[in-house]
């Protein structure tokens, strides 16, 4: 089972969407994947509920907001057990003592970081909790306004003075992904989105390319998405 932990020491940066954009689009590539709601908001298992009364029941979502070791390794194992191939890891949006403890039980850790002095300036704690450790990590430009002009732009010139690996996918702030997560649903499971919204759609299949390519793995089954 490969682990990909999505962690930020700074609120409001578009983990959750993030993590349940991907579990999606590993689901419809073929893969079994799963969420481990590791934040005490529960916002990915919220939205999992909203899922299993359409019908929508994978992937699946389970609550873990312990912050001791042995909690943390039981939840992960338990996810290996149920044959889980490609394992996310939403955890919480602040300083917290469980992230470090997710990071080193994991093969990849994605951090997302919205075009903002804020996002940037507190980026360096979450990194400095990071280095160091077996897995990679990568920012992702996250929650990019499409509207405003070079703000991705900068974000990446700065990612580069600061030497951190950065995803080439961004992932903007489009109302289909509002929209989707507020149903239970993703941008990836609109049926016949408009021409504008079909971006969404790209960037977050873009997006889990990207990170296919990362661990090396291709699914056991045949859909595609």
């Amino acid at each position: 089972m490969k682990k990909v932990t999505i962690a930020t020491q700074k609120g409001g940066s578009g983990k959750s969407v993030l993590a349940r954009h991907l579990a999606v689009a590993a689901t419809l590539r073929g893969y079994k994947a799963a969420i481990l709601d590791a934040d005490q908001q529960e916002t990915s298992l919220q939205w999992f509920r909203q899922r299993t009364k359409k019908g929508l029941a994978a992937p699946t979502v389970t609550g873990c907001a312990s912050v001791t070791r042995d909690s943390i390794e039981e939840a992960i194992d338990a996810q290996e057990k149920e044959g889980v191939e490609l394992l996310f890891i939403d955890t919480a949006g602040h300083m917290n003592p469980a992230m470090p403890l997710y990071a080193a039980r994991s093969d990849l850790v994605l951090v997302p970081v919205r075009p903002t002095g804020d996002d940037v300036n507190a980026l360096p704690d979450t990194i400095e909790v990071l280095s160091g450790r077996k897995a990679p990590y990568f920012v992702v430009p996250s929650q990019v306004m499409a509207n405003a002009f070079g703000n991705l732009e900068w974000l990446l010139r700065r990612m580069q003075r600061m030497d951190v690996p950065t995803l080439k996918t961004a992932i903007h702030h489009r109302n289909i992904v509002i929209n989707a997560l507020a149903g239970g649903s993703t941008a990836l499971e609109v049926k016949r989105p408009a021409p504008h919204e079909k971006k969404a759609v790209e960037e977050f299949r873009a997006a889990f390319d990207e990170i296919e390519s990362l661990l090396s793995i291709k699914p056991s089954g045949n859909l595609a998405i």
